[in-house]
């Protein structure tokens, strides 16, 4: 048996997987097994990660990395004994799939984590050059592919998904906006709420439908301003009693006369104004 303690070994990781998982992997080291095939192996202990998922005296903590068949690793030994072996580190390379998206310069990339199955991705590109796709000075979460992005830049926070974005909050929402907020929603946009809505604007309060238009309220709806607009191909205003208060802008001497003959607009629809204006 050669000596296993001062050495290294190179292996490669197989696909046999570990039945009771314990993170061991069965990895075929050439030089230990010269005439065995290449689909045989001995089992090893992953330390690849130096700080492994461990129980401590306030709890379990720590990380782990699962590696994959076909990856080249470098194993150790504890003793002169080969069940003793360990991954101490995985031998990687440049190579270009590395990358998430297109060749840069591979020393200002932080890949932090990358998955082999839905290819999830963390990164950090500290680069002063923007490329195609990566922004200069970026934080990076790629979910599937590029299924949801999150990429934080110097221009702020850009979240892109294909899929439905959820929050749930038990206590407070507090957004500040100092220049401009826009909502844009091709499908229904829905606000409900248990208690109070308040909007509230220090300019301009402009509300625009393509279709129609309905304010509902099972108390009190209260419209107030020095100019209320109401427009519409048809207006209907329905309540138990309505009160619509106001002074008319000047429309000139006619217009003055007419009022004149007019009830107040608290009567507008009194049964004797209408018969005598209508000739009935």
């Amino acid at each position: 048996m050669p000596d296993l303690i001062n050495k290294e070994f190179i292996g490669t990781v197989l696909p046999d997987k570990d039945n009771n998982h314990q993170g061991r992997y069965k990895i075929n080291i050439s030089e230990l097994q010269p005439h065995t095939k290449e689909s045989d192996g001995i089992w090893v202990k992953n330390h690849s990660c130096r700080n492994r998922i461990s129980p401590s005296a306030v709890g379990v903590c720590g990380a782990y990395f699962p590696l994959q068949a076909g990856m080249a690793v470098i194993v150790k030994f504890f003793s002169n004994h080969i069940d003793s072996g360990y991954v101490d580190r995985i031998i990687s390379d440049a190579y270009p799939e590395t990358l998430p998206f297109e060749a840069i310069e591979r020393d200002d990339f932080y890949l932090l984590l990358r998955t082999p199955i839905h290819d999830n991705i963390i990164a950090v590109y500290d680069g002063d050059t923007a490329s195609k796709n990566i922004p200069k000075n970026s934080i990076h979460v790629y979910f599937n592919k590029t299924r949801t992005t999150v990429v934080i830049d110097e221009n702020g926070i850009n979240i892109k998904t294909d899929d439905n974005i959820n929050v749930t909050v038990a206590k407070n929402v507090k957004i500040t906006v100092t220049g401009t907020a826009d909502i844009k929603v091709t499908g229904n946009a829905n606000i409900s709420s248990a208690a109070d809505v308040n909007v509230k604007a220090g300019a301009n309060a402009n509300v625009e439908a393509g279709s129609n238009a309905n304010v509902k309220a099972g108390g009190n709806a209260n419209i107030s301003g020095s100019v209320v607009n109401i427009k519409g191909g048809s207006v209907n205003i329905q309540g138990a009693p309505v009160s619509i208060n106001g002074s008319a802008p000047d429309a000139g001497a006619a217009a003055d006369a007419a009022a004149a003959d007019a009830p107040s607009l608290m009567t507008i629809s009194d049964y004797a104004y209408f018969k005598k204006n209508n000739g009935r």
